[in-house]
């Protein structure tokens, strides 16, 4: 046989072929179907659990494959899915609703010191009346963005004002290297002391040598009681420290609080009338 003739045949053989997978790839085309899904990222925002997101989890396993993001602009990007359709597929619907948070059990106090024996930073202190605040600070009484926060309806005894420290130069000397200060007070009673300091960036603080210095100044337990370099839980009161923000807390307001929000909210449901 001639090398002209193998190459012939040859030619025809892989021809052939070709046309075989072609018409094969068009008929399974033919056949194959898809179903696709969308869905918006910030509505399961409430799914996350350990790094995971249950509700993409579960799409993953019923064979949803991601194929598109689209964000439109905006902070709620839609998620594009599609698998394969299968005819008579039976399964349970989508979740609409996270699963139930493991609650996490109460941790002791990592302290034994109580309410009166909460830091006290240049004068201020948990407890001082809204009288006390504006007797420091002369001339708050008159804010009047103040009085709208003190005296806003629905508030269930709870109001915070920030006091911003170069509206008040009577008392510069006394608060230098404070920006501002934001009251929290429940009852007219002060329950939160949030101060945001002006820490010079050539200092270079790291959170431990920050915490180490509230510490020092204030004769706070030591950096073994605090939880993730950052929070102390005492009997009586708390302190979160992170970046250029100190955060003072009485914890003994919070249940009460509770218990007024609830009331008020049963109260709005009482008043429903379907």
């Amino acid at each position: 046989m001639k090398l002209s003739q193998i190459i012939f045949r040859a030619s025809l053989i892989v021809l052939t072929l070709a046309t075989s997978l072609t018409v094969f790839a068009q008929k399974k085309n033919e056949t194959e179907k898809w179903e696709y899904l969308i869905t918006s990222g910030c509505a399961y925002n409430e799914f996350w659990r350990d790094g995971k997101n249950l509700f993409f989890e579960e799409i993953g396993e019923r064979g949803w494959e991601l194929v598109g993001i689209s964000n439109r602009g905006n902070d709620c990007p839609e998620f594009f899915f599609k698998r394969f359709k299968v005819a008579g597929r039976v399964e349970k619907p989508l979740p609409t609703s996270p699963p139930p948070k493991t609650p996490e059990p109460e941790k002791a106090p990592q302290c034994d010191l109580t309410l009166a024996q909460a830091p006290v930073i240049r004068g201020l202190s948990l407890g001082m009346s809204v009288e006390d605040v504006f007797a420091t600070f002369p001339g708050g009484n008159y804010d009047v963005e103040i009085n709208r926060l003190l005296n806003a309806k629905d508030n269930l005894g709870l109001a915070r004002f920030t006091i911003q420290l170069d509206k008040y130069p009577v008392v510069k000397d006394r608060f230098s290297g404070i920006n501002w200060i934001t009251f929290g007070l429940f009852d007219r009673k002060v329950v939160e002391i949030k101060i945001n300091y002006q820490l010079h960036y050539q200092a270079n603080w790291s959170q431990e040598q920050l915490v180490a210095k509230f510490i020092e100044s204030l004769k706070l337990p030591g950096p073994e009681k605090w939880t993730n370099g950052s929070t102390l839980n005492c009997k009586g009161f708390q302190v979160y420290i992170s970046n250029s923000d100190f955060l003072l807390t009485e914890k003994s307001y919070v249940n009460e609080l509770d218990r007024r929000r609830e009331a008020f909210h049963e109260s709005k449901r009482q008043e429903f009338k379907p």
